[in-house]
């Protein structure tokens, strides 16, 4: 099975809230060969900070700082950054943390009752109780977001280490 051993929460949730989608559809959709995509977005991502690796994700190459991406996607992709930075630490999943680093702005509002769609409504009948994301973990973030010691200039180097880490096989 593919895997790859991120350093931290926040490459994690980078590589699964956004570039995964970026492989697949975005950025690299046109990439060759057709099929590249298929072994990186079926891979299984950890945290090891101690040995950060992959294996068996194949060799095709992605260039996770590109200009032309961040340009594009930077800003939200340094918002989940940040809420793997407040996350960390917490007993959620990897799959759990970036679903709410997608998602809890949203959330927060159908918490405090200011915003509930239908789309909303399908998250918390499902999603929201699968990843026991509670009001109180929404809070956190939202109280501690602005404050997050985490720039764009942390998030290149995530992503540049996140390149080597692809490597690394």
């Amino acid at each position: 099975m593919p895997s790859i051993y991120f350093e931290n929460l926040s490459q994690a949730i980078l590589f699964e809230a956004e570039l995964k989608g970026q492989i697949s559809d975005g950025m690299w959709e046109n990439a060759r060969p057709m099929n590249h995509y298929v072994i990186p977005c079926r891979a299984k991502v950890f945290i090891d900070a101690k040995n950060p690796r992959s294996s068996n994700i194949g060799n095709k190459s992605y260039n996770f700082s590109s200009k032309d991406l961040l340009d594009c996607v930077g800003d939200r992709m340094l918002d989940y950054a940040k809420v793997g930075k407040i996350l960390d630490g917490t007993d959620l999943s990897i799959e759990a943390a970036a679903f709410v680093a997608e998602y809890w702005k949203p959330i927060l509002k159908a918490y405090q009752g200011t915003e509930v769609t239908d789309y909303l409504k399908q998250m918390f009948s499902k999603w929201i109780p699968e990843y026991r994301i509670t009001h109180k973990i929404v809070k956190m973030i939202s109280d501690q977001f602005d404050s997050v010691d985490y720039t764009e200039k942390d998030m290149k180097k995530d992503l540049n280490r996140m390149k080597k880490i692809w490597k690394n096989q």
